[in-house]
C-alpha cells in the first residue's frame, strides 16, 4: 500500500499519558457514535500478544476485524468522533513515539477505510514542548478495517472547514487528528492568522495549541497576542520555564510596539516572577 507523506516535523508532543505496560488478554469496549448515523454503536476488542482482535456492532452491520501488533509497544483503539476509528500504537516512557491510523466510514461500503495516517514524536524530559509530526494520506490501494482491498476517493478538508473547528474547539469537542489534518492541507496565511490563532486559544490545555501557535510565533514573529497565548498554553499544561521565556517576551514586544501597557493581565507578572 503506498503513502503520500508529507513532512509537516517540528519538536515536542501532543500528549502525556505514559503507557508503562500493556495488559494481554484484557477486553475492551467502546459505546460511542461509531458510524454517521445518530444510533450508539458499539465497538469491542481484546488485546492479544501480536494482535487486536475486535468486533463492530451497529444497526445494519456486524463487523469483525484483526490488526497485527509488535506485542513490546502499547496498542489501544480510539473514536475521535463518529466516522472515525484510530488505531494507535505507541512507545513507552518519557520519550515516545506514537503511530496512528485512521479509518473512516464510509456509507457505501458500510465500511471504514484506512486513509491517513499520522505520526507523533515526543519527548518530555525536560517539560512539555511543541510536537513533532508527519501527517500521511493513503494512495492508489485502500484498505476496509476488516482487511479488503478496495478502491476510495479521499475526501480532503475544504478552507473554510477552519471555522467549524474553531467552533468544535470552543465547545471543547474538538478532534485533534482532524485538526491535524486541516494544517496539513492549509497552510497559516495573513488571510487565516486570525483564525489560526483563535483555534490555538480554544485549544489552550492541549499540546497542538502550541504547535499552531509556534507556527504563528515562527511565521509572524511581531504578533504580540501570540507569545501570550503560547506562555498561557506552556504555563496550563506544566512547563513553567517556557511559559516564564514568553511572557517576558510578551512584555517585551508589548513596550517595543508602543501599546497600552495596562492592558497586560496582572497574571502574567505574577507568573514571571
Amino acid at each position: 500500500m503506498k503513502m503520500q507523506k508529507v513532512a509537516l516535523i517540528i519538536l515536542g508532543s501532543l500528549s502525556i499519558n505514559i503507557f508503562y505496560c500493556q495488559t494481554i488478554n484484557k477486553n475492551y469496549q467502546i459505546i460511542n457514535f461509531i458510524d454517521n448515523d445518530n444510533i450508539i454503536d458499539t465497538l469491542t476488542y481484546k488485546i492479544n500478544s501480536d494482535s487486536i482482535v475486535g468486533n463492530i456492532k451497529t444497526n445494519i452491520l456486524n463487523l469483525k476485524f484483526v490488526q497485527y501488533i509488535e506485542n513490546n509497544l502499547y496498542n489501544y483503539i480510539e473514536v475521535p468522533e463518529k466516522g472515525w476509528i484510530a488505531f494507535v500504537t505507541s512507545g513507552n516512557g518519557m520519550s515516545r513515539h506514537e503511530e496512528i491510523q485512521i479509518y473512516n466510514y464510509d456509507i457505501g461500503r458500510l465500511n471504514w477505510i484506512l486513509n491517513k495516517s499520522i505520526s507523533i514524536s515526543n519527548n518530555i524530559n525536560y517539560g512539555i514542548e511543541v510536537p513533532s509530526l508527519e501527517f500521511y494520506y493513503y494512495e492508489k490501494e485502500f484498505e476496509t478495517v476488516n482487511g479488503k482491498k478496495t478502491k476510495y476517493k479521499i475526501n480532503k478538508p475544504k478552507s473554510e472547514d477552519l471555522q467549524n473547528l474553531i467552533k468544535k474547539a470552543k465547545k471543547n469537542k474538538y478532534n485533534n487528528y482532524e485538526i491535524i489534518e486541516y494544517i496539513f492541507n492549509f497552510s497559516l496565511n495573513t488571510n487565516n492568522l486570525t483564525q489560526y490563532n483563535d483555534l490555538a486559544f480554544y485549544l489552550q490545555n492541549n499540546h497542538l495549541s502550541l504547535y499552531i501557535l509556534d507556527l504563528i510565533i515562527k511565521k509572524f514573529p511581531k504578533r504580540v497576542v501570540a507569545y501570550l497565548n503560547i506562555a498561557d498554553s506552556y504555563f496550563n499544561l506544566g512547563n513553567d520555564i517556557k511559559a516564564i521565556v514568553n511572557y517576558k517576551k510578551y512584555i517585551q514586544l508589548m513596550t517595543e510596539q508602543k501599546k497600552d501597557l495596562k492592558k497586560i493581565p496582572k497574571y502574567v507578572y505574577e507568573r514571571i516572577k
